[in-house]
């Protein structure tokens, strides 16, 4: 095939989906060549010239593609994929819809599949939100309310697809009309997403203008080694990575790694100290990430974005009953925790969890040793 034939529909992304096609050329390599080339074609074009030396790249590697660069179709490859998946469209590591900060880590995937209508020229700004998948009362209320006010207050918010916080961080955004972006750990067709029981959820994030992503082909389920691969990508997405529930072990914890490798803000939500959930954000803070009680402590890291007034009006949490007698309860002078707990004669365990939830959300806080305060009014 003529390597000028078609150039108006066959993008360089093209080239790429073919190398990939080859035995042997994994992302790495081909990551690898690509920063070596320039480009898929180039790489292609090198692959049929015999004198052309390559490097990072192991020989039966080599030998597959130079063999298939002289018996693959690159177009047909093209053409028969588009044929077959409308809907999915697939961005290659150079093009201008590739999302800037994803192509800047060291790891980068080479190409990503995408399901859906979003806008990838927007400028708002994306936040990463990650937790376990088995969240308490208090983690459900938390990402409910955070995914609210971040995609009211302009944001796109990334997260797994996966059960507990990554779902309910999506249903929160879609909720509020918000914007939300899934990166799974399968292919994005109906039959290989992961986990089933989210399709419903994963059709209305596409109806409602976000995508799925995947750098996994068609038709790939999702094994063990797989989401590892996924948390790298919803890190380096975004410049920040919201930690909420995390135990101190699992992907929640990979996925703020891989953020601070990637040179990303991690910012974490505190929780009970009675809570395993909440164990992981509490080391994250330890280790230095930003500690969030609420949207404006989130703000702080993109000053462009602080909501104007009419916005922070509309971000007024909604309070439990239990949180509205707390909250009365407190005044502009300062009470030590022993005296919240006396006069509510709750337990310990419920007031250090309100009065955390109360924090978050901008009403009361922590002036130290265990004294509290209230900080704005609340009808």
């Amino acid at each position: 095939m003529s390597n000028t034939l078609h150039q108006e529909i066959f993008p360089d992304s093209a080239w790429l989906f073919a190398l990939a096609h080859i035995p042997g050329i994994g992302n790495k390599t081909l990551l690898t060549l690509l920063r070596s080339f320039g480009s898929g074609q180039s790489i292609w074009q090198a692959a049929l010239n015999t004198t052309q030396e390559f490097s990072g790249i192991r020989p039966a590697a080599l030998a597959a593609l130079r063999s298939h660069a002289h018996t693959l179709d690159p177009y047909a490859l093209w053409k028969t994929f588009h044929a077959s998946s409308p809907d999915i469209r697939i961005i290659g590591h150079a093009d201008a819809d590739f999302p800037a900060l994803l192509r800047e880590i060291p790891d980068a995937p080479v190409l990503l599949y995408i399901r859906g209508t979003y806008d990838w020229q927007t400028n708002r700004p994306m936040i990463t939100i990650v937790g376990t998948r088995r969240p308490s009362t208090y983690g459900r209320q938390v990402v409910q309310d955070f995914a609210r006010h971040l995609s009211q207050a302009g944001f796109v918010v990334i997260s797994g697809l996966a059960f507990g916080i990554d779902s309910l961080a999506h249903q929160a955004t879609l909720e509020s009309d918000g914007l939300t972006l899934a990166v799974i750990g399968s292919g994005v067709d109906d039959a290989s997403l992961s986990p089933q029981s989210h399709l419903t959820l994963a059709h209305r994030i596409i109806s409602q203008g976000g995508a799925l992503i995947s750098e996994l082909a068609l038709g790939t389920k999702a094994a063990l080694h797989t989401f590892p691969s996924r948390n790298r990508i919803m890190a380096g997405m975004s410049p920040a990575t919201l930690v909420i529930e995390a135990t101190d072990r699992g992907g929640t914890l990979i996925t703020a790694r891989l953020a601070l490798e990637y040179n990303r803000d991690v910012l974490a939500i505190p929780g009970s100290l009675f809570s395993p959930s909440s164990l992981g954000c509490h080391r994250l803070i330890q280790r230095g990430a930003k500690l969030i009680t609420c949207l404006e402590d989130i703000l702080e890291e993109f000053p462009t974005l602080t909501p104007s007034t009419s916005q922070a009006q509309e971000l007024l949490p909604v309070l439990s009953e239990r949180e509205h007698s707390l909250l009365a309860l407190l005044t502009h002078e300062s009470l030590h925790i022993d005296q919240i707990i006396q006069q509510t004669k709750r337990s310990a365990h419920e007031i250090t969890s309100d009065l955390t939830v109360l924090e978050m959300k901008g009403l009361a806080k922590n002036i130290g040793g265990m004294h509290y305060r209230r900080i704005t009014n609340h009808s």
